[in-house]
């Protein structure tokens, strides 16, 4: 019997528009992330000055 939800149980994509996660682009050093919130950084440069792509 069952008693909770495996990881498993969904994809990567489907868990990623129940969490908000979204794509996005750097402008200032290119990397390309995944993100969520209202605050969105990149995680190599640290810079706010992000798009989604």
């Amino acid at each position: 019997m069952r008693t909770g939800v495996d990881s498993t149980d969904y994809s990567d994509d489907v868990l990623d528009v129940q969490l908000g996660i979204k794509k996005y682009k750097c402008l200032d050093c290119g990397n390309t992330f995944n993100g969520a919130g209202k605050t969105v950084v990149c995680p190599s440069c640290h810079s706010s000055n992000v798009v989604l792509k």
